[in-house]
């Protein structure tokens, strides 16, 4: 006959099973952990900062700690604005340019764009409104994009030379102000890189068929 091996025993006896599984004490270090994790983040994954932020949330604050723009920034991105311009000119005097009519309306839109950016970054610094230059009526796609252009760098030059005046007569921009230039100079230069791309596809073509017909 088999030993039965006896129940344990405690300071009061025999201890009864009582078919019920002994309870956990919950780590109350990984519950913390796990409450600090932002919205959204995996549990356990390092915590991420804001991201996807959009030129609205920039202007009305909404990207806490951001580097506060100043007068100095701001003439690099005007600067770096003109570059786009500059760079978007001497495309469109690729010579034998065509475009087609979605083409044309495209960079019609995003030149037009990048214009009225300017043109409100310009009344927030305060620069004098730049007389826009005459195109003809009968002027061809690209007359009028380049005429576009010279607008933009013309608004663009108003800009400059207020933000210098300000910087030589240690005057300011409230941060508001200022905050919202920035972002309006770089949808300026948002529009610009796009119709740049625009072009260079289009540039890329015609050099195409030209290396065929010869």
């Amino acid at each position: 006959m088999a030993e039965q091996t006896p129940p344990p025993t405690g300071p009061g006896g025999p201890i009864e099973p009582t078919g019920e599984k002994p309870k956990l004490t919950p780590d109350k270090s990984q519950f913390d952990s796990y409450m600090q994790q932002a919205p959204g983040q995996t549990p356990g994954a390092a915590p991420q900062g804001p991201s996807g932020v959009s030129p609205m949330e920039l202007a009305q604050g909404g990207l806490q700690g951001a580097n506060q723009p100043t007068l100095d920034t701001l003439l690099a991105q005007v600067n770096t604005t003109h570059s786009n311009f500059e760079n978007v000119k001497k495309m469109l005097q690729t010579p034998n340019l065509r475009f087609k009519r979605s083409q044309e309306h495209l960079l019609r839109n995003k030149l037009s764009e990048a214009n009225t950016h300017l043109t409100a970054a310009s009344n927030k610094m305060g620069a004098q409104v730049a007389t826009p230059v005459n195109i003809p009526s009968g002027a061809s796609p690209v007359e009028r994009f380049i005429g576009l252009v010279t607008n933009g760098e013309n608004q663009l030059h108003e800009a400059q030379q207020a933000l210098l005046d300000l910087k030589d007569n240690e005057g300011q921009l409230n941060p508001g102000d200022m905050m919202l230039v920035q972002v309006k100079l770089a949808q300026a230069q948002q529009n610009l890189e796009y119709a740049s791309i625009l072009l260079s596809k289009t540039i890329d073509v015609l050099k195409q068929m030209i290396n065929i017909q010869l």
